[in-house]
């Protein structure tokens, strides 16, 4: 699936902007990855009955993510070389 969104908000560390960004199958290529994603876990397990723990880790997940992106935090790079060792860091145990 390809996606062309017109007009988008583009904000990075040093700036923000409006262009056209294009995603072809799905994929944002890694050499673009760097000014237009985010990177942010948010996840609810279908049991959770908790509405103010699920509000509250997955804010604090946004915060910690926007906090992060502002940096250019952390680079596409950062991510494939991690990807093997990712965890949730509001996951409680």
């Amino acid at each position: 699936m390809s996606l062309l969104i017109r007009g988008a908000t583009v904000v990075t560390h040093d700036e923000s902007y409006r262009a056209d960004v294009y995603c072809a199958d799905g994929v944002i290529k890694a050499d673009q990855a760097e000014n237009l994603v985010i990177v942010c876990g948010v996840f609810i397990h279908w049991a959770a009955e908790d509405d103010k723990k699920i509000y509250d880790y997955n804010y604090q997940a946004t915060k910690m993510a926007i906090a992060n992106a502002m940096q250019g935090k952390p680079t596409a790079q950062e991510m494939v070389a991690g990807k093997e060792k990712a965890a949730h860091p509001f996951r409680g145990f």
